[in-house]
């Protein structure tokens, strides 16, 4: 089970099928700033403290995606991914995994499909024209 505790990534993990539980091991610091709309500064609602776990169903490796500004100096939330390197113990370093636009990318979302390709799907501002206040067109 993948988790927040402010500000980390954290996890625990169960092999009695949830009797008990291991205690919550780091995978990185959580450095989301939040999501707001480029032109007007409103805020948007993302799941930014809610990372996004997934297994390869053929290998077991696991992988987390979630929002963070580590990316940009903090001005925006964008998508890091780490994955797991061994038995539980020891994490990527967490790697920038969307396209860089110079705006926001917010609610990630991860999948391994049965061959072991990793997709990662996003939402995003590419293309929200400057100063456009009256609609918020949003990409994934």
């Amino acid at each position: 089970m993948i988790f927040t505790t402010s500000p980390l990534v954290a996890f625990i993990k169960s092999t009695d099928d949830g009797a008990t539980w291991t205690k919550p091991k780091i995978i990185s610091g959580l450095q989301t700033v939040s999501v707001f709309d480029p032109n007007t500064g409103e805020a948007v609602r993302s799941g930014d403290i809610i990372p996004e776990p997934t297994i390869d169903p053929k290998t077991g490796q696991l992988y987390v995606v979630w929002q963070d500004s580590r990316f940009n100096g903090g001005h925006y939330d964008e998508i890091a991914l780490s994955t797991l390197k061994d038995a539980g113990n020891t994490w990527s370093a967490p790697i920038q995994v969307n396209t860089p636009t110079g705006r926001p990318a917010f609610n990630p979302s991860i999948n391994v499909n049965s061959s072991g390709t990793v997709a990662v799907t996003y939402y995003d501002f590419r293309n929200l024209a400057d100063g456009n206040t009256a609609t918020l067109p949003t990409d994934i």
